[in-house]
């Protein structure tokens, strides 16, 4: 290892660490990049619904393809990072983050908005989980899964800040103007956080001399395992009804709550998110982490199965931010699970394997949720379904868990 190794393995524990103001600056990058690419899309479903009449089934279906094309370049990211570093990737995402939300504000027919969306998961492929890992893991050896964490919970207080101002935005400003203000605003703001905080690519650890290489399995052979499988697929439906909801939040409260009000639901639930991931994150370590996520689902079940009864307002915003408690478990569990479970040379490829795995499931969230909603006329059926593929995957949690 080499002598900025071990200083960096030494001055991890504090927070005078170069590396945590990194991690200061991945918060914010999260914050602003999931606000406009993850909850900012239950934003443009109901802009592009009402300002060009576009069905919600029609516009929820290309969030599916957005998903799908998100996935496929996932699996580029970390080596992109690795070659190019950091800073330059994370601008170029932002360049075609902020282009394709600008580009919005133009377009005039449907196929230009699927184009739009296209280059938005440019963008979003270079800034999300896996390239903010990508930035952090060579940073951190002792402290690395809590630096994560600390990053990521910005993605969970995006909902909380950017999906209100984006409401904002679009009702002060309409189309035409919001969405190049919020695209100026992203660069304005992100660009210079990524550029200052992100150096050189730090060194990373050598094997010492005459160490011999851990083995690694190949990607086909842990995807053809049953343990891949133990730990992927009591996500996969949970993940594909809470994307779902998530997508279809604003428009499902904007009727009983108006859309500025149903902006704060939505960050009451991510708000709550903060707070489970923090919380659960702490208890990981000494709980059962299978019975713990499972608990988690059925509290989400029914606070699903409560907004479908159309409640009263105070109970909308209720349910809305306990279902957000476990917002974070859902996407952070399986990573936790893999390490638990998988043998240490398994997990560096299944890691990616299981989130790619996931991403491709939720992505149809979105559009089976449309064409529920739109076929019955409401969304209660839509949440009925949500919550069903939420309580199987508790029960999968449990039926699949690896026998001693």
């Amino acid at each position: 290892m080499t002598a900025d190794l071990r200083s960096a393995a030494i001055d991890e524990s504090s927070w005078q660490y170069p590396g945590w103001r990194v991690v200061a600056a991945m918060f914010v990058l999260a914050t602003g990049t999931f606000g406009v690419s993850f909850y900012g899309l239950a934003v443009y479903l109901v802009a592009m619904h009402e300002h060009h009449g576009w069905q919600i089934a029609r516009i929820a279906s290309l969030y599916t393809l957005y998903h799908l094309v998100g996935a496929g370049l996932l699996v580029f990211v970390g080596s992109v990072i690795a070659r190019f570093g950091g800073r330059l990737v994370m601008v170029s995402g932002l360049c075609a983050m902020a282009t394709a939300i600008a580009a919005m504000s133009l377009i005039e027919a449907f196929w230009q908005f699927a184009l739009c969306l296209f280059l938005l998961a440019i963008g979003w492929s270079c800034l999300s989980t896996a390239a903010i890992t990508a930035v952090l893991a060579p940073r951190f050896v002792a402290r690395r899964s809590l630096a994560v964490g600390l990053a990521l919970n910005g993605a969970s207080f995006a909902g909380l800040v950017i999906v209100p101002l984006m409401v904002w935005l679009l009702e002060r400003h309409g189309v035409e103007r919001g969405l190049p203000l919020l695209a100026a605003g992203l660069l304005a703001v992100l660009v210079p956080v990524v550029w200052i905080s992100l150096g050189p690519r730090p060194a990373t650890p050598e094997p010492a001399a005459g160490t011999p290489a851990e083995p690694r399995s190949r990607l086909s052979a842990i995807i053809r395992s049953r343990r891949f499988w133990q730990v992927t697929l009591p996500f996969t439906l949970p993940l594909m009804g809470q994307v779902g909801f998530l997508t279809h939040q604003l428009a499902l409260l904007e009727p009983r709550l108006g859309v500025q009000a149903a902006a704060w639901a939505i960050g009451a639930t991510t708000g709550a998110g903060v707070i489970g991931r923090t919380l659960f994150g702490a208890l990981a370590d000494r709980a059962d982490v299978r019975r713990m996520t499972g608990a988690t689902f059925v509290m989400q079940a029914g606070c699903l199965l409560l907004l479908a009864s159309q409640p009263e307002p105070v109970w909308l915003y209720l349910a809305c931010a306990v279902y957000g408690l476990g917002l974070g478990n859902m996407i952070t569990m399986p990573g936790v699970i893999a390490y638990q479970e998988l043998p240490a040379h398994e997990v560096a490829g299944a890691i990616g394997l299981v989130y790619g795995t996931l991403q491709v499931c939720y992505s149809f969230g979105p559009a089976i949720l449309g064409l529920i909603r739109d076929a019955t006329g409401s969304y209660s059926p839509a949440l009925w379904f949500s919550a069903s593929l939420i309580t199987i995957g508790a029960l999968l949690l449990q039926l699949t868990r690896p026998r001693a």
